[in-house]
């Protein structure tokens, strides 16, 4: 979770990772609070899942549960059902900085969290590794960056030089 006002740069307050599934996340914290409490006040970001079909891929239960947390998100109305709403992003999104291959890039982006502050681990969100959480806050940064055009975040996090 983020706070960013005006003139203010985009600062993380807050990150979470939720195992469990729908159930989990439906029951969880941010649920709560982005269904009822806190909605006018919120942007929801997500990232758009597409089941891969390449080999060593199968589309189990576990691996497409995050269908079911989208169609979760969608019939509460806290995403649009619209998959070209802006909020929605592809996995591609979370290459935040940098530029040549997907590595470099995705190397580069893990850089500017680690430079800022922002990058948590397992311990911080009470869970094996961070990954979800790490993805969560590169597309947070992506949202502000890329279609708000946040100027005061992108002047903290790119620079002039």
């Amino acid at each position: 979770m983020f706070q960013y006002g005006e003139h203010k740069a985009a600062e993380l307050v807050e990150s979470e990772q939720i195992p469990g599934g729908v159930a989990n996340f439906y029951e969880s914290e941010i649920m709560e609070r982005t269904g009822w409490i806190y909605i006018s006040d919120m942007t929801v970001i997500c990232e758009r899942f597409v089941p891969l079909s390449e080999d060593g891929f199968s589309h189990t239960s576990d691996s497409l549960e995050p269908l079911r947390i989208e169609g979760m998100l969608i019939g509460d109305g806290i995403m649009s059902a619209d998959y070209t709403d802006k909020r929605w992003q592809r996995a591609s999104c979370q290459l935040i900085t940098g530029s040549g291959s997907d590595t470099t890039r995705k190397q580069a982006s893990n850089a500017l969290l680690k430079e800022y502050g922002m990058w948590v681990t397992g311990v911080d969100v009470g869970q094996p590794d961070a990954d979800d959480a790490i993805s969560a806050i590169k597309h947070g940064i992506y949202y502000l960056k890329n279609v708000l055009k946040h100027r005061p975040t992108i002047e903290k996090f790119w620079p002039r030089t």
